[in-house]
């Protein structure tokens, strides 16, 4: 009666590591088709086989002078040789009492003799064989044994290069695909910033009109134009709309620069300009609410005032912000410094004041659209646009906006623009 083959005690781990390889059922390939042709030639039988042995059958990834692509295992010759690390010889099938029985001996293909040297996986496991079969007895000589020890070794190499080039393959779509799902989410991004950006534009040029509107009007009639409007309250209920919707349209200025520079169509037109005839221009309009609040503004005359290559509009709209900010919260009695200072082809311009300073926590969300430090003080209350977009129009410039602060003890707000270029001449 044929003897069954024992299973090997790493049969867990040996199985699992050749599913792990994923070959079994794979179409034929060439350079293993070479290798049992090369073998059946170099010992001379006429059948030679690359077998992998799996829970039930001996499935063959490549054959030289056999039809069938797979035999049961309790028939393997195979499944005996991977109980071991080195070739399994049987010289004559007949006269052994493992194979004497066997169907592939009694019947086709006749097995007499067989050989297999086990596929060896780096940490040990024996994923199945290289062998010759012949119809008649033999015997291998060392030369050839040699022969079927390496081009065992040869097929294994192979079966771990088709891994890993699989593995690679695999780890190259996935990382197209994480590439193009990148790129889907940057396009998706992009395309909400514009809508988002769009949606801002029409907005506020929507909102700009009625509140042009409104400015006009409560100006003529804070001025009576058309005569006096009575009651002393009413000229103060107009002058009120009319700084209302001034500030208003403040607002709606901002938000619309903040979206041209977030859908990168904020163009800058940059000339020659005296920083320190800048900076005058901008104090004189914040004159007004430092004599309101008793705050007293200081051009410190004995800075390195320079010519600067600038965006006059936008650099009076940052000094304006900054101004603003540090009047608004120093208290009666409190001084505003502005001061400038050379630093290599950079001019540095610096806003003191020794107000009430912001928390260290507020100040790391400063400079981000709709932040805003605080919320005990109605004076702190706003949008935060007007911090991002200083933000924004002194990098447009190629400078960084720094902010420094302790509470009680003021804030130091500094930001470098450009030197104009020699022999330039003020605008």
């Amino acid at each position: 009666m044929m003897k069954l083959p024992p299973v090997p005690e790493d049969e867990g781990e040996r199985v699992a590591s050749l599913h792990g390889y994923a070959i079994l059922d794979t179409g034929p390939e060439d350079s293993f088709d070479r290798l049992a042709r090369m073998a059946a030639t170099l010992i001379g039988t006429p059948i030679a086989l690359v077998s992998l042995v799996d829970e039930t059958r001996q499935w063959f990834k490549a054959r030289y002078g056999l039809e069938a692509p797979q035999t049961p295992r309790e028939m393997a010759f195979c499944a005996h040789t991977i109980l071991g690390t080195d070739i399994m010889e049987v010289e004559d099938a007949l006269l052994d009492a493992r194979f004497a029985d066997n169907p592939l001996v009694t019947g086709a293909p006749d097995i007499r003799f067989y050989a297999g040297a086990p596929l060896l996986t780096p940490n040990g496991h024996r994923l199945g064989t290289l062998c010759v079969i012949d119809r008649q007895p033999r015997h291998l000589c060392d030369r050839d044994r040699q022969v079927l020890r390496d081009l065992a070794q040869t097929a294994m190499q192979l079966i771990e290069l088709r891994h890993a080039g699989m593995q690679a393959v695999a780890e190259l779509a996935a990382r197209r695909k994480a590439e193009a799902e990148s790129r889907q989410a940057q396009e998706q991004a992009e395309a909400a910033l514009a809508a988002r950006s769009l949606f801002l534009a029409t907005m506020t040029h929507e909102l700009r009109t009625p509140l042009t509107a409104v400015i006009g009007f409560s100006g003529l009639m804070a001025g009576e134009v058309m005569g006096p409007l009575g009651d002393p309250a009413y000229k103060e209920f107009v002058e009120n709309i009319r700084s209302s919707g001034q500030h208003l349209l403040d607002l709606v200025n901002d938000m619309l620069d903040i979206a041209r520079v977030e859908a990168g169509k904020l163009e800058l037109c940059a000339a020659t300009f005296d920083s320190q005839a800048l900076v005058n221009q901008v104090v004189r309009l914040v004159r007004g609410l430092a004599f309101e609040r008793k705050v007293t503004i200081e051009l410190l005359p004995e800075g390195d005032w320079q010519l600067v290559q600038v965006d006059a509009r936008a650099i009076k709209q940052v000094l304006l912000n900054l101004l603003s900010n540090a009047v608004k919260f120093t208290a009666a009695g409190g001084v505003v410094q502005i001061s400038a200072h050379r630093r290599g082809r950079r001019l540095v311009l610096t806003v003191r004041d020794n107000g009430d300073g912001i928390a260290p926590a507020d100040l790391a969300r400063l400079g981000r659209p709709y932040e805003q430090a605080g919320d005990a003080d109605s004076r702190s209350k706003g949008t935060g646009l007007g911090l991002a977009l200083s933000h924004q129009l002194i990098h447009c410039h190629g400078g960084q906006l720094r902010l420094e602060s302790e509470l009680g003890r003021g804030t130091i707000a500094s930001f470098d623009l450009p030197l104009a270029p020699y022999g330039s001449r003020p605008t």
